[in-house]
């Protein structure tokens, strides 16, 4: 005998709507009959919404709807039984009483600030109540109101988890703002089939709950049956090689422009299903839209196969942690991304390592099984611990995580008691004794903080002593000194046959895939909209910046710190500073040592002095007794006798502001030497020494150290002045520098005999365009070095230095002038753009002058050549129709070149001083706007940094422009790049690739859309 579950949604009946039941009945009954081939058992699910505004007299209506359809099927004689299981939805709950409108929306404000108690929730849950007492006589379930959050209703062997995601709905409300805080304490055991059910899709709640529910339903359900949005959709989610198949039904009353309802058929014997989409358009019967005739196989039971979280446990797994993010509302599911691992191999002769990629991390575990982790502070190694572990847990293991700094050091002694008293607290109902009889190769064990043993090595050998044979996957994780100091420590053969790996952060494509999953979480309608790419693209220039200086490591936490500024403050004044991310770690690191604001006052100013000693001194090396003596005299001079010096260095390293390697003392992090350095020339700017040095700096940002400086202290003091002296020493630089009309490379390009080949469009997705450019990014690429560049080209070519190092210092200049933007008046802003666009009016006729000169060069020694050399002519190897192909073949080449350079600095200067909220300053500023350099970079930056696409702009440009096949060509190419990385409407794309006379590749679209048809 089969089960056939009727999925209704979203129905909305009103009282009017009475007069309808009749037909409504008789459709329905119609199409649930067509699906039934043998005797059934029937259950109507309705996933929310069945009133229109949650009246009583609303209800009275879907029951007479409800017999009339029920009574139809019936008199078939082909269903055994009727069962009925419903949840609310919004529209379930009743708003007409305006007094208590405004006492509950004041309850969700104080559940919202975190007062998170059941009482409140059952008050704000009271609009429901003319739901519950139909569900009631439906099904005679009375609930408390504290069982009206969460209900099982058992059918036929079948468990419905009913999730009541509406408790907490308004008459308008939007995405990503309901809470479902489980209260409840969910222990299934072996139901041979679950279904969830819940009104409100996961992106309507809040990212945190999205996570905890979607982790239960993945765990917990075979089904998931939800609505609210009125589409239909049927798929599946395959998380960790167990299925769940999910049901979403549309608005089903035939009033509607169209209805859809689901009708599942459900083998238990066989433990197979299949399915109906039904559909009706304002007349006519519903008809059949996608049909499943083959029945498919039913997911397995997952209750029985694993073991079940503890709820506060569970919780504690989705903590992020970090106090870059102190919004608790993120879900570290959605947000976190595996960072790549170095395996270490100490015999490896040509000392190239092999790297885990991030998304490999889960596999190479499972393959090597004992695995050592070690990582930097900020690295994210308690974050990755938490994912391995749900990770595995999602995999049908069995894990456990044994966080050693949360354990004190006397229960470390005896490892095996300090496993029996983990295992209750991470999961339900298991002692060690039952853990020992799962099979071992389920049986996993991950040590975090695993260099807290440090201090006695017998912990060390009772640890491995007890894990190796009892666990069949075993990761431990440390700090880098540490583990190099357990290994010295313990002999060569101390974790013998364990895999060491090193945390290596995060790549280019995992960098903005993680700033991408924030900005998600917390954009307001969680689009990947316009604003969204602007944000992304801002984003990934400055994190790319501050590595490539090495101002920060590529770890989560600088990443986050960043994503956070330009995700949270879109109207701030500093967006896009990342200074403002350094200014909070740093002051997170002097919090860890005293709260008091004089003992931090105290610190900073030593610290200061510390950080200007190391550079006035290039960084001398400081062994402890130097760190000591310069520590003691610093207490001294200030009569500071509160701390000793001793105790202070204790206390930084602590903290971990300062670190020793090796005996060798310096800044942990180069952000922190930077700040200091900064802070002590913003602390002694009146003095004329320090005045001096502030030059110094100035004459010497070919060194990357100078410049992170100039940044931290322009961001301390705002002092105007300084700025100036650097557009003074930029504007020196540049004056030999000669401008050129991009028109006039037009030339070039008549000269070419062979045909010049159309710009084409190829039109794929934005995600697909960039997910491309970033897995182009190579090692190499990442560790690039500026210095040693520009070291480099001091020797070979002094004029292209000053090209490179122009280009930096307008980068700076624009960080600076973004950091600024509600600091300094408008004029300050407008000289420091116009100093920007100068910069790269130059550098563009000094790149192009040279490419001039190459081109000339190389087609006059060409023919050169080729008219002297007899040997050539004597033995006829190149024909003369040969040889101008080749000639024009170069010409060709070095044209493109020019053609690309001028679109990659254009490009670089919009990253650089492109900003929305610099918009009204761009058109103000003093420049020759008749020059086309000034025309397309203006438009550039309108087009990128702008609320709307300048197509009017666009047009008049090209269409004066359009004879002149160099500035035509790059016009196109500057839409297309806006096209490849932002996303637009069809509409309008459409109209400017016709306006630019663009050709479109659009088979790779097609393929693509005719791929995701077929999945």
């Amino acid at each position: 005998m089969h089960t056939t579950i009727l999925h209704l949604s979203d129905i909305h009946f009103k009282v009017a709507h009475s007069k309808l039941t009749d037909v409504l009945a008789q459709k329905i009954a119609r199409s649930v009959l067509s699906t039934i081939t043998s005797y059934s058992k029937l259950i109507t699910v309705v996933s929310g919404d069945i009133a229109f505004s949650g009246a009583k007299e609303e209800y009275d209506v879907f029951k007479d709807f409800y017999d009339k359809m029920t009574t139809l099927i019936n008199n078939s004689a082909k269903c055994t039984s009727f069962e009925f299981v419903a949840v609310p939805g919004n529209h379930d709950c009743d708003f007409s009483d305006k007094d208590q409108n405004v006492i509950r929306e004041a309850l969700l404000t104080s559940f919202a600030s975190g007062n998170k108690k059941i009482q409140i929730a059952n008050s704000i849950s009271k609009v429901q109540k003319n739901f519950f007492d139909f569900l009631k006589e439906m099904t005679s379930l009375d609930m408390a109101p504290d069982n009206r959050f969460f209900y099982i209703i058992e059918k036929h062997n079948i468990k419905f988890l009913c999730y009541n995601t509406a408790w907490c709905s308004k008459l308008h409300e939007q995405q990503g703002q309901l809470y479902f805080p489980i209260f409840h304490d969910l222990n299934l055991t072996s139901e041979d089939l679950v279904v969830g059910i819940h009104h409100h899709p996961l992106n309507w709640l809040t990212a945190e709950d999205a996570a905890s529910l979607k982790l239960e339903l993945d765990k917990h359900c075979n089904f998931v049956l939800t609505g609210h949005e009125h589409q239909t959709d049927f798929y599946e989610r395959n998380r960790d090689g167990e299925r769940t198949v999910h049901f979403e039904a549309g608005a089903i009353l035939e009033y509607r422009p169209q209805s859809i309802f689901n009708v599942i058929t459900i083998d238990t014997e066989n433990r197979k299903y299949k399915y109906v989409n039904f559909l009706s358009k304002k007349e006519g019967n519903f008809s059949e839209i996608n049909k499943q005739t083959n029945f498919l196989d039913l997911p397995d039971s997952k209750i029985s196969k694993k073991l079940s979280l503890r709820n506060d446990f569970s919780s504690k797994l989705l903590e992020l942690d970090s106090i870059i993010l102190p919004d608790k509302s993120l879900a570290f599911d959605s947000l976190y991304i595996y960072p790549n691992l170095e395996i270490i191999e100490l015999d490896k002769k040509d000392g190239q390592n092999e790297i885990v990629k991030g998304e490999e991390i889960g596999e190479f575990i499972r393959k090597h099984r004992k695995v050592a982790i070690h990582g930097a502070s900020n690295s994210g190694k308690t974050s990755l611990s938490r994912k391995l572990f749900r990770d595995l847990y999602g995999l049908g293991y069995a894990p456990i995580l044994l966080a050693l700094s949360d354990v004190k050091r006397t229960k470390i002694r005896d490892f095996e008691k300090l496993i029996t008293s983990i295992i209750p607290q991470e999961y339900h109902d298991i002692d060690l004794n039952k853990y020992m009889q799962i099979d071992i190769d389920k049986r996993c064990i991950i040590v975090d903080d695993f260099d807290i043993a440090e201090e006695n090595e017998e912990l060390f050998f009772e640890i491995e002593k007890y894990v190796n044979p009892n666990f069949n996957i075993i990761i431990y994780i440390s700090s880098t000194d540490a583990l190099e100091n357990v290994i010295e420590s313990m002999g060569s053969n101390y974790l013998n046959g364990v895999v060491r790996c090193e945390i290596k952060g995060l790549n280019p494509s995992a960098r903005s895939k993680l700033m991408e999953n924030y900005l998600l979480q917390t954009s307001a309608d969680r689009s990947k909209n316009r604003l969204f790419y602007d944000r992304l693209t801002q984003a990934e220039n400055t994190v790319n910046t501050a590595l490539k200086t090495k101002l920060i490591s590529p770890f989560p936490i600088y990443v986050l710190g960043i994503i956070r500024h330009f995700g949270d403050n879109p109207n701030n004044d500093s967006i896009g500073s990342n200074n403002f991310v350094y200014d909070l770690l740093v002051k997170y690191s002097l919090a860890k040592i005293s709260p008091n604001d004089a003992d931090v006052s105290t610190i900073e100013t030593y610290l200061a002095n510390l950080a200007f000693h190391k550079y006035k001194t290039n960084d001398k090396i400081l062994d402890y007794d130097l760190l000591f003596d310069f520590t003691k005299n610093h207490l001294l001079d200030y009569y500071i006798s509160h701390i000793s010096a001793r105790s202070l260095i204790e206390k930084l390293l602590e903290a971990g502001i300062i670190k020793d390697l090796n005996g060798i003392y310096n800044f942990k992090h180069r952000h922190l030497y930077y700040y200091f350095v900064a802070l002590y020339l913003k602390n002694n700017m009146s003095e004329a020494q320090t005045q001096i040095y502030i030059k110094k700096l100035i004459e010497n940002l070919d060194k990357s150290d100078n410049v992170n400086i100039m940044m931290f202290l322009v961001f301390l003091t705002k002092d105007f002045t300084i700025v100036e002296d650097i557009m003074s020493y930029l504007e020196k630089m540049i004056s030999n520098f000669k401008e050129k009309n991009i028109e006039d490379c037009n030339t070039h390009l008549i000269k070419l005999s062979e045909r010049i080949p159309d710009i084409i469009y190829d039109d794929k997705p934005v995600e697909n365009n960039r997910e491309h450019i970033l897995s182009q990014i190579t090692e190499d690429d990442e560790d690039y070095n500026d210095d040693k560049n520009l070291e480099n080209l001091e020797v070979r070519d002094k004029y292209l230095k000053q090209v490179v190092l122009s280009l930096r210092i307008m980068d700076m200049l624009g960080q600076i002038v973004k950091n600024h933007i509600g600091s300094w008046e408008g004029a300050k802003k407008s000289l420091i753009l116009e100093t920007c666009y100068r910069t790269s009016l130059k550098v563009t006729g000094a790149l192009l002058n040279v490419l001039e000169y190459i081109l000339e060069e190389i087609t006059t020694k060409s023919v050169e050549d080729f008219k002297n050399n007899e040997k050539i002519k004597d033995i006829n190897l190149i024909s003369v129709g040969k040889r101008n192909e080749l000639l024009n073949k170069t010409r060709g080449a070095i044209v493109s070149l020019m053609e690309y350079v001028c679109l990659g600095l254009i490009d670089k200067t919009a990253k650089s001083i492109g900003s929305n909220r610099l918009m009204p300053i761009y058109s103000k500023l003093n420049l020759d706007t008749t020059k086309l350099n000034i025309k397309l970079l203006n438009l550039y930056v309108r087009m990128n940094y702008n609320d709307r696409f300048p197509e009017a702009d666009v047009r008049d440009i090209y269409d004066q422009y359009k004879n002149n096949i160099f500035s035509s060509r790059l016009i196109q190419r500057l839409v297309i790049m806006h096209f490849t990385f932002y996303p637009a409407l069809p509409a309008l794309k459409n109209r400017m690739l016709d306006a630019l006379d663009i050709q479109v590749n659009r088979k790779n679209l097609y393929l693509q859309s005719l791929k995701r048809h077929e999945n």
